[in-house]
């Protein structure tokens, strides 16, 4: 006021107005890696769920954790509102699987349903060297060999996110018993036919015989001796084991008629009560209907020649008795028990 001048300077610094605009980044699944956000005025300030490093801008999708999340970028200065973005994490599939039933003798065909939150694609690997499969909600497969399986599902939810999970020997293929065993002898006679069993049957503890007349037993190797009745029995083993998964083995036997027979070396056919016709005597094992007896003389010819053994030789030739000596004979049969021919030969002395 009194004509005396002074003057002072100061700087003054005009911050911007202008809002920064924060890049939009997202979704992200909730074990995805870190990211780093971006605005468009450098310098700023980071806030919200997820940041682990306000100066860069470092989100972490884990630490977030599934869900909507707000994130403010604030400039220095104080002239602007705080820029903002909301970032969308994708909570991971939890990866759950069910069957009805886990294990079965193998070959062993198991429905394994995925139940994974929240449901989508699915990846199965069976753990038996098969190939992958992709089919949703459930599948079906066939274990063969004998085992525990590790099924690993690999879950994809419709927003890409995936999970792997591993459960170990969830099915599991038992191993079949495998049912062998032999006779002493699968032929018997009709005297004491006795069979003596020998059981080389594996993988199995327990033992069910029928003897295909009735007859049972539950031991190892058991004995059983038939009614003394000709015929063809089935004798049938199941062996099983604590997995009850059997098996079953079969073997036929026969009991067959025992030929019996017998043939006399002297005929007197001179008339009286005895010894007049000579022919084979059969008692048993032999076919009736597949019988030809022959008489020869010294020389080979021909003289009697029958079918049926109730007829025999009577000594004659041609309607006159033959002369006293020694005679030729062959006899041809079929055994009854099996397709065996039989040729025997022999003499009859022819006497008067």
């Amino acid at each position: 006021l009194n004509g005396c001048t002074s003057s002072a300077t100061t700087n003054v610094i005009v911050n911007s107005g202008q809002v920064p605009v924060v890049t939009a980044a997202g979704p992200f699944c909730e074990a995805g890696t870190n990211e780093i956000l971006y605005a468009s005025i450098a310098g700023g300030t980071w806030a919200g769920n997820g940041i682990v490093n306000a100066g860069t801008g470092e989100f972490s999708p884990s630490q977030a954790g599934a869900g909507s999340h707000t994130i403010s970028y604030t400039v220095s200065g104080g002239c602007a509102t705080p820029g903002t973005t909301t970032i969308v994490v994708n909570p991971m599939p939890v990866v759950q699987i069910s069957t009805q039933q886990s294990t079965g003798c193998a070959p062993f065909t198991a429905s394994i349903i995925d139940e994974s939150i929240p449901s989508g694609s699915v990846i199965w690997n069976f753990g038996d060297g098969s190939s992958n499969s992709n089919q949703p909600d459930s599948v079906t497969h066939t274990f063969n060999g004998a085992g525990c399986y590790d099924i690993t599902v690999t879950s994809t939810s419709q927003a890409g996110c995936s999970t792997t999970t591993s459960f170990p020997g969830f099915i599991c293929a038992l191993p079949n018993a495998d049912a062998q065993f032999s006779v002493n002898n699968p032929v018997h006679g009709l005297m004491n036919p006795e069979f003596h069993t020998f059981n080389t049957s594996s993988n199995a503890s327990v033992y069910s015989w029928d003897f295909g007349d009735g007859a049972t037993s539950n031991l190892f190797n058991p004995s059983h001796t038939y009614t003394e009745d000709a015929g063809n029995y089935v004798i049938t083993l199941v062996a099983n084991n604590a997995g009850n998964c059997p098996d079953t083995a079969r073997l036929s036997v026969t009991i067959q008629e025992e030929l019996v027979y017998y043939v006399p070396n002297t005929f007197t056919p001179d008339g009286d009560e005895f010894n007049n016709v000579f022919a084979p005597v059969f008692t048993s094992g032999f076919d009736p209907y597949n019988y030809t007896l022959t008489i020869y003389n010294r020389w080979g010819e021909t003289l009697f020649e029958s079918n049926d053994t109730q007829y025999g030789w009577d000594g004659t030739y041609n309607g006159e008795l033959c002369t006293a000596g020694i005679y030729t004979w062959t006899v041809r049969f079929k055994s009854s028990g099996n397709d065996k021919k039989n040729t025997k030969t022999g003499h009859i002395h022819l006497l008067r």
